[in-house]
């Protein structure tokens, strides 16, 4: 099975549990409005800010846990991520998945700072979609391979975003073009701007 699946191989598929993640940043209730007005038969809505973060309604404790001695390994990382200084002064090429006006610092709705990382290049996540679904993955391909042109084809990449999600749209839109896996910088700009010694760009 690929990176995405259809909605037939949704239906035939065994003890799956499907989970529905529709978010608006600017509009916190609309992804449960929306999951409330219609959604796949047997899902379950995940609010990412409430559900995964938030209070759960369960008991809590203010002292330390305490646990007995194990055996934990430390293992690789499931995904690639890069943090805040990581990106200074990098080869790597980082891509801002936020749209053209956030990244130039001519609007920013939702973070107390306008503007991009130094040396970051823009690729609005939404143009990996053609009416709500993903483009063909050579679709995929010639769209990156535009923004890249000019780039080693061996370069490592880095994505980020607002607050590191749609950042994972991109980094799903490449590897699906063919791309190695980039590094995603979870933080992203609402990380990056904490810091008033990190420097930013308003321009292309």
């Amino acid at each position: 099975m690929g990176l995405l699946i259809t909605a037939e191989q949704t239906v035939k598929m065994k003890n799956r549990v499907i989970f529905d993640c529709s978010f608006n940043l600017r509009h916190p209730d609309a992804g449960r409005q929306q999951y409330a007005s219609r959604h796949i038969p047997g899902s379950h809505y995940l609010d990412l800010a409430k559900d995964m973060s938030g209070d759960a309604g369960l008991d809590t404790d203010t002292r330390p846990a305490s646990a007995a001695q194990g055996n934990f390994i430390i293992q690789e990382p499931l995904t690639k991520v890069r943090n805040a200084d990581d990106l200074v002064n990098t080869n790597d090429k980082i891509i801002d998945a936020r749209e053209e006006s956030r990244f130039l610092g001519l609007e920013e709705p939702l973070d107390s700072v306008a503007g991009h990382i130094p040396g970051a290049t823009c690729a609005p996540f939404i143009e990996n979609l053609d009416e709500g679904y993903f483009l063909k993955p050579v679709e995929l391909q010639k769209r990156f391979s535009r923004i890249f042109k000019d780039d080693p084809p061996d370069r490592k990449m880095v994505c980020y975003c607002g607050s590191g999600v749609t950042a994972t749209h991109n980094i799903l839109a490449l590897m699906l073009a063919g791309f190695e896996e980039p590094a995603l910088y979870a933080g992203s700009w609402s990380h990056w701007i904490n810091d008033p010694q990190r420097p930013i760009e308003r321009s292309q």
